[in-house]
């Protein structure tokens, strides 16, 4: 697990970078930097905060995402 600074510091590329470029990959970039600081965020007040703006990007990315066509990534594919 990374230390807090290296975190805060993926979550803020991330917050620089969400909503350029590839939307899925946008999104899964956030969600890696909000797991990141789920460590830091009970007792440190900006990852606290950090985390809350990460979950309003998430938000905000994952509802112009078409979700029709994703597989579930617990069942193999199986090619027809």
């Amino acid at each position: 697990m990374p230390g807090r600074n290296a975190a805060v510091q993926k979550a803020r590329d991330a917050l620089a970078r969400s909503g350029r470029g590839d939307a899925r990959r946008g999104y899964r970039e956030l969600v890696e930097a909000w797991q990141g600081l789920q460590g830091f965020t009970e007792n440190d007040d900006e990852s606290a905060a950090l985390a809350a703006q990460l979950l309003k990007a998430m938000e905000r990315l994952g509802a112009g995402l078409d979700q029709t066509n994703v597989p579930d990534e617990d069942k193999p594919l199986i090619a027809e």
